[in-house]
């Protein structure tokens, strides 16, 4: 196909908006039917959009507040013939995550949510009447479902600011403006960080600290830190932090509008785009950060200091990664 486009703004910004070019998931957040399995299938940005890898946080948050049963990615891979194919370092069509790295790190770090159970399920639930389901703009307040025995106008939600929705407990906020700019913070035990157009915003919790944040290129990305021991932020001794923006093939033949390569998808590997941040992390122990490779292993050690259970490091585009590991110092017990 040549003559194609890609809608080319982040959902972040429009929580609510449904309709070409982004149909907002939030929007369909509260569909279930009442006492089912939920799962959400064929769900994807497509490429080569620069805000693509949010398919898969919005798509963890969302269904961890919901309660869903799966989400079915659309796809890993459809056209690879070769076993070379299956390990190709370009993105070569508009859905498949092999050869797309950003992605495929954001699977590693969201996962948790999702999988471990780190963002809980919404405690109030509310159950409206198939064919009225509750409006998405609730998605963040309520578990909501739809059931046939359920009465017309037995809901009485409150008024809700579209443009600062949070959850009860504050473990979710989802902040936008309606039009260009928009982010999803999150503060969990063990999951923390942001994720939208973060260029120049900070990301503050009791215990971690995100500033300074610079994108070089359009605003988007992704800065968040898991634990992968099982532990809370500050007393784990094994942390993978996703400082992530997007990826494109080299010589990509982008249009004007910069929302279409026609049929000029260009060639591999696949450049990412550096994020910069200067990172303060609260820990019962000291620390080491490394940059790590496309496998998770570690390349090379960064600079920390460490002092009264602050641990400090800077990200930086000569890192060449888009994730670091923080392991503990075994050396400082």
């Amino acid at each position: 196909a040549e003559r194609w486009t890609v809608g080319n703004e982040p959902m972040e910004a429009r929580p609510t908006f449904s309709g070409w070019p982004a149909n907002s998931l939030l929007m369909r957040s509260t569909w279930r039917y009442d006492g089912k399995p939920m799962t959400l299938s064929e769900w994807n940005y497509p490429e080569p959009s620069p805000y693509s890898s949010g398919c898969v946080p919005v798509a963890a948050v969302i269904a961890s507040l919901q309660d869903w049963d799966g989400v079915f990615f659309f796809q890993y891979d459809s056209g690879s013939k070769t076993a070379d194919d299956w390990f190709r370092d370009q993105t070569v069509n508009f859905f498949d995550f092999n050869g797309q790295p950003v992605k495929l790190a954001n699977f590693a770090v969201f996962s948790n949510l999702f999988l471990r159970g780190d963002l809980r399920p919404l405690e109030k639930q509310v159950v409206a009447k198939v064919g009225s389901p509750v409006s998405g703009e609730y998605g963040l307040s309520v578990r909501a479902s739809v059931a046939e025995f359920a009465e017309e106008n037995q809901l009485t939600l409150p008024k809700i600011n579209v443009k600062e929705l949070e959850t009860p407990d504050q473990s979710v906020r989802w902040i936008s403006d309606g039009e260009e700019n928009g982010r999803i913070e999150i503060r969990t035990e063990k999951t923390q960080g942001m994720v939208g157009t973060i260029d120049g915003q900070d990301f503050q919790s009791d215990q971690l600290s995100i500033e300074d944040v610079g994108i070089d290129g359009i605003n988007y990305g992704t800065v968040v830190a898991t634990t992968q021991d099982d532990q809370p932020l500050h007393r784990s001794g094994k942390i993978v932090l996703l400082a992530s923006s997007h990826s494109e093939n080299q010589e990509m033949g982008w249009d004007e509008a910069r929302d279409s390569v026609g049929k000029q998808w260009g060639k591999g590997p696949t450049t990412i785009v550096a994020v910069t941040a200067t990172v303060r992390l609260k820990t019962m122990k000291p620390l080491r950060v490394y940059a790590l490779d496309g496998t998770g292993l570690p390349k090379h050690e960064l600079d920390t200091s460490f002092a009264n259970g602050e641990l400090e490091f800077k990200l930086t585009a000569d890192d060449q990664t888009l994730w670091y590991g923080l392991m503990q110092d075994k050396s400082g017990e």
